[in-house]
C-alpha cells in the first residue's frame, strides 16, 4: 500500500492519499497470482493466488502496526518491514508464521492494539471486513495517550 500525505504546509492536518493502483489492474483483467508488495500480502492470497476484501484489512493492519512501531520500511533498506525480514525470499511463509513483534507497540494504546490483532489474524475467515473495521469503537473513542 502506498500512502502519500498530499498538499498542505503542515502535519496538523494531512490529507492522506492512495497512490498505487496496480492491484486493480489484476481485478480488471480478470487474472489470477499473487502481486503486490510482499510483506502486506495477507496469506491467504500467498496460497489461492487471489485477493479477498479481508486481505486489504490485513494488509492496513500491517500499514497501521508498522507505523505505531516505527517500522516504516526505509528505501534503502535499512528497515524493513514487520513481515520483510525473511529467509530465501520466503514471504508466503512469513505472512502465515511470523508473529508481529508486539512487544514494540505502545503499552499505552490497548484498543488499538486489540484492533489491530483483530486486522492481522492469520485465518481470512477470522478477520474482520474492511466495513466491519470502521465500526470499531477505537475510531470513535478519543485519547490523549502519547505514541
Amino acid at each position: 500500500p502506498n500512502i502519500m500525505v498530499a498538499s498542505g504546509d503542515s502535519y496538523k492536518k494531512p490529507r492522506p492519499v492512495l497512490i498505487d493502483f496496480g492491484l486493480s489492474a489484476n481485478f480488471l483483467g480478470g487474472s489470477r497470482g499473487v502481486c503486490g508488495t510482499p510483506g502486506y500480502i495477507p496469506p491467504e492470497t500467498w496460497q489461492s493466488g487471489a485477493w479477498f476484501p479481508r486481505g486489504d484489512t490485513f494488509s492496513m493492519g500491517i500499514t497501521f502496526f508498522q507505523l505505531m512501531t516505527g517500522r516504516v520500511p526505509s528505501k534503502n533498506g535499512t528497515i524493513r518491514g514487520v513481515l520483510q525480514i525473511v529467509q530465501n525470499g520466503d514471504f508466503a511463509s512469513a505472512a502465515w508464521h511470523t508473529p508481529l513483534p508486539w512487544e514494540q507497540f505502545p503499552a499505552s494504546m490497548p484498543a488499538l492494539r486489540q484492533l489491530l490483532e483483530n486486522m492481522t489474524v492469520r485465518d481470512r475467515a477470522s478477520r474482520p471486513k474492511p466495513s466491519q473495521v470502521l465500526l470499531d469503537p477505537w475510531f470513535s473513542a478519543s485519547s490523549d495517550a502519547e505514541l
